[in-house]
């Protein structure tokens, strides 16, 4: 990670470092205590909406029992007593006035019904299928023992928006149990107005039994239909969770309604509930803008006064490095930025006339030295030349004199050849070949073999840069005619670089001491050599030269590294 990091710019950098440092933390800021509100905003909407329907379900369940203990006249009047016997018209007319004294009493009672031995009493209004539908329930009420039971309408009849409940109880005699049922018909203002205690705004209110059937609903849209009760109620706890209804997020307060299978349900969208934090939301934005306006103003003046000079600089020394010695940076920053531009232009300015001088003597040096170097080898040549042939002349007098100086004229004309630029490995070998007919008829102890590709003939060399090695073979590994049998070979090939090889069988050297010595031989070996590896040095630098390779008695080969230069 460092690695990577350290490969971008100052400005990237310090653009990456500012994201990290400053922008995403003041992100993560704001969505943290925008979560903890939101937190809060719950917490605060759940514990109110639980409490609320604590304190609704204490206000219903008092009216349901207040309702309860209005069947307790029964016991109180003795008419429970009654219909354990035989019943007169005098006990029936009792009984029903007891029963319109229930309904007269509670505002909310709709309708009476006792059921006794068959006989039905009723008081108020008329539910014609009230006892077909209680039947199912009958042996439920009975197993109660006198406990009151109670069902929503809505199961009885069928029919939406029908807001009202049955109570049943069995009554119990002090000598029979179940003497009759009592069937009271209660309305929903029990329930809906507890309800209105929620008066908070934009939520819904709902009681649902366990089946998640929708008994009562502040919007009516919703009567008659079901909720899934897994997500909207846990069985016999009372509180608050986030769930989902319809697909948004929802708020889900619920409270079960004691010795019931009723829940009272209040619920609120996550977006209206919300509402509450919407100031502090706008703040946030408002800030947000603020802030992001002082950060813009702050990378304005970094890219004025910092990037930018950076920028110009980097590009400038660039420049500069790829050579442009006259670049010059503009002034355009301030403070210690612009004093490094003007301490770039001075040493830009002193470089250049550094490098302009240091060029002229280095090139004036380098010509005065190859021009050295090449004085010495051409005049020694010329000598050999010369003087074999003259021997020849002397001791042989034959024809071969004519083929001797065709390759001495060859060899003159190379050597005197001005275009050195396009001097290439064809030249060379060419010379090499004019050089050894001279040698072969002054010593006839060697054969010369030359092995090369016929692309890298038109590869540019250095003017006699292989003829010295070839003479050192014939005059100091081949002993000057001593030795018979004698081979020198060339090898030349490509590859990413020039690879030249010549070898001999002769009779070999001890490398190190021929580079410990500086002296000059007798024959001027050691010169020759080393004038090859200066050429090489000052031609085409450090990097290429020459390895030389030598055993006593088994030869010598000398191996050139070389660049690569077409024509």
């Amino acid at each position: 990670m460092k690695i990577k990091f350290e490969k971008y710019g100052i400005r990237t950098r310090i653009l990456i470092l500012f994201t990290a440092l400053v922008i995403i933390p003041f992100f993560i800021l704001i969505i943290v205590v925008f979560s903890v509100f939101q937190q809060y905003a719950r917490k605060s909407y759940g514990d109110s909406m639980v409490d609320t329907l604590t304190a609704v379900t204490t206000q219903v369940k008092a009216s349901m029992e207040k309702y309860e203990e209005s069947t307790m006249s029964f016991y109180y009047n003795g008419g429970v007593e009654k219909l354990s016997g035989a019943i007169s018209q005098t006990d029936k007319k009792a009984i029903e006035d007891n029963l319109s004294a229930i309904c007269y009493s509670y505002n909310g009672i709709m309708s009476s019904y006792l059921v006794s031995a068959g006989r039905v009493y009723h008081s108020y209004q008329t539910y014609s299928n009230l006892l077909e539908e209680m039947e199912q329930y009958q042996s439920k009420i009975i197993k109660d023992g006198g406990s009151c039971s109670w069902y929503p309408t809505s199961r009885l009849f069928g029919k939406a928006n029908t807001n009202h409940y049955v109570m049943a109880r069995s009554l119990n005699s002090s000598t029979k149990k179940n003497v009759g049922i009592l069937y009271l018909v209660v309305n929903d203002k029990m329930i809906a107005d507890a309800l209105k205690q929620l008066n908070m705004e934009d939520s819904v209110k709902y009681l649902v039994d366990k089946d998640g059937m929708i008994l009562y609903s502040s919007d009516t849209s919703r009567f008659g239909k079901k909720f899934d009760t897994k997500q909207l109620i846990q069985e016999e706890v009372s509180g608050y969770r986030i769930g989902k209804i319809g697909g948004q997020e929802t708020l889900i307060a619920s409270y079960h309604l004691f010795e019931t299978d009723w829940y009272f349900i209040s619920t609120i969208r996550e977006m209206d509930m919300m509402k509450l934090i919407s100031p502090l939301q706008r703040s946030y934005v408002y800030i947000s803008i603020v802030y992001f306006l002082f950060l813009f103003i702050m990378l304005l003046t970094l890219q004025k006064y910092v990037f930018r000079p950076l920028g110009v600089l980097k590009s400038s020394m660039d420049q500069f490095a790829l050579g442009n010695l006259n670049i010059q940076m503009p002034d355009i920053a301030i403070g210690e930025l612009s004093s490094l531009s003007k301490h770039f232009n001075n040493m830009t300015s002193k470089i250049k006339n550094l490098m302009v001088k240091n060029e002229n003597e280095v090139r004036e040096k380098n010509n005065f030295k190859m021009q050295s170097l090449v004085a010495q080898l051409t005049p020694h040549f010329i000598y050999n030349s010369l003087n074999t042939i003259r021997w020849i002349a002397v001791i042989n007098k034959q024809d071969n004199i004519q083929k001797l100086t065709d390759s001495l004229i060859q060899i003159l004309m190379n050597a005197a050849k001005v275009d050195d630029l396009n001097y290439t490995i064809a030249d060379e070998l060419e010379l090499i070949k004019s050089y050894a007919v001279i040698q072969k008829a002054r010593f006839m102890n060697f054969d010369l073999e030359i092995e090369t590709e016929e692309a890298v003939l038109h590869y540019k060399i250095h003017k006699f840069l292989i003829q010295p090695i070839v003479e050192n073979a014939i005059i100091h590994g081949l002993g000057r005619g001593s030795s018979i049998h004698g081979m020198i070979r060339i090898r030349i090939w490509a590859g990413e670089e020039l690879k030249i090889v010549v070898e001999d069988n002769g009779v070999g050297m001890n490398v190190k001491e021929w580079r410990d010595s500086n002296k000059k031989t007798k024959n001027h070996t050691n010169i020759g050599l080393k004038n090859i590896e200066q050429i090489i040095t000052l031609e085409y630098g450090e990097k290429y030269g020459i390895q030389v390779n030598s055993t006593i008695g088994q030869g010598t080969i000398v191996e050139y590294t070389l660049p690569i230069i077409r024509r």
